[in-house]
């Protein structure tokens, strides 16, 4: 997909936001399941904000869970 922007860049480095994104893609997480009883209504995270496009990423590869789909 690239960046909003339209560029691609090989050659930079990933951040932890891309490469959660990239793993959750790969493992048909893409969003938080809303359906999981797991997910407490706090943010574990004191360095991400609840509004940052990778939010919902990070929670989903963060909690342990099982949930259908």
């Amino acid at each position: 997909n690239g960046y909003n922007d339209g560029t691609f860049k090989p050659n930079t480095y990933s951040t932890r936001a891309e490469a959660v994104a990239i793993i959750s893609r790969l493992f048909d997480r893409d969003e938080i399941h809303t359906n999981c009883t797991e997910y407490p209504n706090n943010n574990p995270f004191s360095d991400v904000n609840e509004k940052h496009w990778s939010y919902n990423y990070l929670l989903e590869a963060y909690y342990e869970h099982s949930c259908d789909e």
